[in-house]
């Protein structure tokens, strides 16, 4: 499939929508992901630094989708409590491995370090 500003802003959308991209891909009005996965790699010849730049914004807006989900969830009254539950986890960590440092465990980390100085003769 050829790349065209277009086709990123769909994609982009969908995937900051919540939509993941296998979903996004299997669609036939879409790339596959393999070629996504060339648009978006460095040493590959397709590779794309605008999509790369969209894609990862993108992504981080994905987290923030599936809090939105994570709420409406919550209020469901045609879910049990366990169902609920398993949702609601998968959504909770995948937020966590795209936004680590705002959703999970990845916090930022200090290092100190210390420089002594001594003179030689």
């Amino acid at each position: 499939m050829r790349y065209t500003d277009a086709l990123r802003q769909q994609l982009c959308n969908m995937l900051a929508q919540g939509k993941s991209l296998r979903e996004i891909c299997a669609d036939p009005k879409m790339p596959s992901l393999t070629t996504v996965y060339n648009w978006l790699s460095p040493g590959n010849p397709k590779f794309n630094p605008e999509f790369l730049d969209q894609y990862r914004v993108a992504r981080m807006w994905q987290s923030e989708a599936f809090l939105e989900q994570i709420i409406e969830i919550s209020r469901s009254k045609e879910l049990t409590t366990d169902q609920k539950k398993i949702q609601i986890d998968a959504l909770k960590t995948a937020s966590a491995r795209m936004e680590g440092r705002k959703y999970g465990d990845d916090k930022p980390r200090q290092l100190t370090v210390k420089v002594v100085y001594e003179d030689t003769p």
